[in-house]
């Protein structure tokens, strides 16, 4: 019985197995309707060979099309057949967003997956994980699916740590878009950031901002700022169609090569150029050369348009007859030594913002724009007018070559067999980033005869008030030329004309100029001016100069000699400033996800009181989020309390503050304060402000004897914890003093002003100071009492136009608030305080500042924040 039941169940299983279909064919496309699929086979069959007859050759040429030559050939066009299918599936979505536009299976791109469509787009613009060795290849590469294998990669690599990076950062970083690349003051939400970013890792997220950056910041750019263009309020046309022009060269296609970001640039110039010229014949330039030598992109993996721009203002460019275009393959090949080269006519560029600025520079030439394309409403589309699209990602460069009452005309870069003969018709927008993000990062070329050098100038304006200008500039120079060009103040190059540096001096004393009005309305009791010694620098190039004074900004022991504060004279038509910005290291996640134990670490190790120090606080001071600068700048709070060989006096042991002795006090007066002195180029406050606060208390605490003036240079060259003229920590110097004494200033003086240590001497009149600890204070109450006492060392936020053109007055606001300089509070009364400054006589009220009094909160310029008194 047991034996024929036995023989009864395999008998079923037989017969089960018998039954089951045999399926030649298997889905190889993640996301495929696999049963649509095979009820549509044959007329999917129909459609592949109706393509193929129109687009196969164009896809083969260009790479768009997989092939695999260990597969059969069945194989192969069922893995074609499949894709043809796939993208007849993702077009039905696109035309219900887009019902005035049309799309089909009918372009070059159809044998593509969508995910491969939008890897080739991405590699074409802004060198997405490029870099420059990787010149010669390209990244894209479709790939073939092996019958039975699944072809789909996950490309999410939004789960890096570096997602912190920006989440974290939160208004900073909509303000930096703003003011350094957006050219507009309008919010910008994270949900902007996000929506565009590749991913979170550091390469994406800086690929994403360093083309904005670059409108504003990078060397070689003369800048136009969109301010300065003509008022777009009146329009001149109604509608411009430059793709109809003789100035419009045929369109051409990138091939499987990334380089739409060349042929925009090309297109835009050749045509401004003919436009210029009285609509004369067109000069048609090589693109090739830009894809092959321009070094600072990426040839076939991509590029930045305003790079091109810079190499085109450089170098010119060859003509495309003999130099052309050979990469449609996806390898740049070496560049040439020799070719037609010609002058394009390109004197600089401006960065627009918004619609109404695009229209306005069409109606002079081709713009060119970037655009999310990596969808499927690019890649499927075959006419009409588009009005939406399914990313936001910019991703891909083209050129507005015209526009009317309801759309924008782009030339794009892909053939005759895209779109309509090449172009595409996107819909007008009133606000926001425009129809695939088409106004949010615009690049054009005015023709100026001159050329604004720096970011942010207003060149219009300047331009007008040129004569006034040059009369400011040699009543600077008569007062302040000196002592800028000795401390390294005045950027001088040797290379360049006479004629070019005065016209950068001009325009360095003009942006200044306009710098200060903002201020000034912020301070209604200060008084600002382009007469202080620091004029000749841009804003840029003096908070780096302040920032290189503080804590030791990325700095190694071994760095001493050296200071990173170097101003750079800039060559006529190129701008001189550098992205300082390194809060992007990994690090970022050091402080961020400590979360509560940072503010316990704060509040008990190093701010010496229990109140809550939130986040923001941290942020706020901190130079960066790179390890080194944040335990550069948790260290001193940590010795404040565990370093061996330093007695500190917690604040809570302090004299009690509800009651003072003083309604005023001003040690600037008193015969236990030292002439004003002047620091130069070297980074060296920390030690001048040690210095000035120990040899005052001395002396006070001595019944106001003779003072005996200390060296700062031994501070400077000696102190092996600090990091000389690259900057330094105020508690670390005393604590250098406490160990060493401290020779007297007449045999160890200052020689450092331009900017080296020199070796530390080995003999010197040294001194005991008096000191004998130091304590950390918290609040103005407890400032003012033991200012009372003695001077103090106080950090501020000086990185900034306030200090940078302070001549007298009271300062009640910064615009800044990064702990950035050291200096001395020496007095106050009922409604400042009085700080000594290291930056010489010449500068503010004969070296002093006043600073507005506040009850609360973190003082003015961040005055409360960290604050030292040397106890004796």
């Amino acid at each position: 019985m047991h034996t024929s039941t036995y023989c009864c169940a395999i008998a079923a299983v037989v017969a089960m197995i018998s039954s089951m279909p045999a399926f030649a064919q298997k889905p190889l496309h993640a996301g495929i309707d696999y049963q649509q699929y095979l009820k549509a086979i044959d007329t999917t069959q129909a459609d592949l060979d109706e393509w193929r007859k129109k687009y196969g050759d164009t896809a083969q040429k260009n790479g768009w099309w997989p092939v695999s030559k260990d597969r059969s050939a069945d194989d192969q066009e069922e893995d074609l057949r499949q894709r043809i299918f796939l993208t007849k599936q993702s077009i039905s979505a696109q035309q219900a967003a887009n019902p005035n536009a049309n799309f089909s299976i009918m372009t070059p791109f159809s044998a593509l997956t969508d995910t491969e469509f939008d890897t080739y787009v991405l590699n074409s613009f802004i060198g997405r994980n490029s870099t420059k060795s990787d010149k010669g290849t390209t990244k894209y590469q479709p790939t073939a699916t092996a019958t039975g294998s699944e072809s789909i990669t996950d490309l999410s690599d939004n789960s890096s740590d570096n997602v912190s990076f920006v989440k974290s950062l939160g208004s900073f970083v909509d303000t930096l878009i703003n003011k350094l690349s957006m050219g507009t003051g309008q919010s910008v939400s994270n949900n902007f950031i996000d929506a565009n970013l590749i991913s979170y890792k550091f390469s994406d997220v800086w690929n994403w901002l360093q083309p904005r950056l670059t409108s504003t910041l990078t060397a070689n750019t003369p800048v136009t700022e969109a301010s300065s263009l003509p008022e777009t309020t009146e329009k001149s046309s109604t509608s411009v169609d430059w793709s109809t022009s003789e100035c419009m060269a045929p369109i051409q296609n990138q091939g499987s090569c990334g380089s739409c970001w060349a042929f925009a640039t090309v297109s835009a110039v050749e045509s401004a150029q003919c436009i210029a010229n009285g609509n004369s014949s067109l000069t048609k330039y090589s693109v090739q050369q830009l894809v092959s030598c321009d070094t600072r992109n990426w040839g076939c993996d991509g590029g930045i348009p305003v790079y091109a721009f810079d190499f085109m203002l450089q170098n010119g460019l060859c003509t495309e007859d003999s130099y052309p275009y050979t990469s449609n393959r996806g390898v740049e090949d070496t560049c040439r030594s020799s070719c037609n080269s010609q002058d394009t006519g390109i004197t600089g560029y401006s960065q627009l913002s918004g619609e109404a600025e695009l229209l306005s520079a069409i109606d002079e030439h081709p713009v060119v724009v970037a655009v999310a394309a990596g969808n499927v409403v690019w890649k499927q589309y075959t006419g009409g007018l588009v009005s939406s699209c399914s990313t936001t990602r910019l991703d891909h460069a083209v050129v507005a070559v015209g526009y009317d009452s309801s759309s924008i005309k782009i030339r794009n870069s892909w053939g005759t067999n895209w779109g309509e003969d090449g172009y595409m018709r996107l819909a007008r927008s009133s606000s926001g980033d425009g129809t695939c993000a088409v106004v949010a990062m615009i690049s054009s070329m005015p023709a100026f005869a001159q050329k604004p050098l720096h970011a942010g100038i207003d060149y219009q304006q300047y331009l007008k008030a040129i004569d006034t200008t040059q009369a400011d500039l040699d009543e600077w120079r008569k007062k302040y030329g000196d002592t800028a060009q000795k401390n390294g103040w005045w950027p001088v190059s040797k290379d360049r004309s006479a004629d070019d540096q005065e016209e950068d001096l001009r325009q360095r004393i003009f942006l200044t100029k306009q710098s200060i009005s903002a201020q000034q309305a912020a301070n209604p009791n200060a008084n600002f001016s382009i007469m202080t010694p620091f004029s000749a620098l841009t804003d840029t190039e003096f908070d780096t100069y302040v920032l290189n004074s503080f804590i030791g900004r990325n700095s190694t022991k071994s760095d001493k000699g050296t200071t990173k504060y170097q101003p750079t004279a800039t060559a006529t038509g190129s701008e001189s400033i550098t992205d300082l910005s390194d809060n992007s290291s990994d690090n970022v996640s050091f402080v961020k996800s400590l979360g509560s134990f940072v503010d316990t670490l704060i509040n008990k190790l190093s701010m010496g009181t229990g109140q809550s120090v939130s986040n923001n606080f941290i942020d706020a001071n901190l130079i960066s989020y790179k390890f080194s600068d944040v335990w550069n700048w948790l260290q001193p709070r940590l010795t404040s309390t565990l370093t061996a060989n330093t007695p500190v006096t917690e604040a809570s042991s302090l004299p009690e503050t509800t009651e003072k002795s003083s309604t005023s006090v001003d040690w600037s007066t008193s015969e236990c304060m030292a002439p004003i002195q002047n620091q130069g180029s070297c980074g060296s406050c920390w030690a001048f402000a040690t210095v000035s606060a120990v040899e005052s208390a001395q002396c006070i605490a001595n019944g106001n004897s003779s003072l005996t003036k200390y060296s700062v240079q031994q501070l400077v060259s000696c102190d092996t914890r600090n990091w000389g003229c690259d900057g330094g920590i105020p508690v670390y110097a005393f604590d250098f003093m406490l160990q060493n004494g401290l020779c007297t200033e007449d045999s160890y003086p200052y020689t450092s002003n331009r900017g080296v240590e020199d070796t530390c001497r080995s003999s010197c009149n040294s001194q005991d100071t008096g000191i004998t600890g130091y304590s950390q204070l918290s609040g103005e109450a407890e400032l003012l009492s033991a200012i009372d006492e003695h001077p103090v060392v106080v950090a501020v936020a000086a990185g900034n136009v306030v200090w940078k053109q302070y001549t007298g007055g009271l300062v009640s606001s910064c615009s800044t608030t990064r702990l950035d300089h050291a200096v001395v509070a020496v007095g106050y009364d009922s409604s400042s305080i009085k700080i000594r400054n290291s930056w010489g006589t010449n500068w503010g009220e004969d070296g002093y500042m006043r600073l507005a009094r506040s009850s609360s909160g973190d003082g003015t310029c961040g005055m409360m924040l960290e604050m030292s008194t040397p106890q004796m």
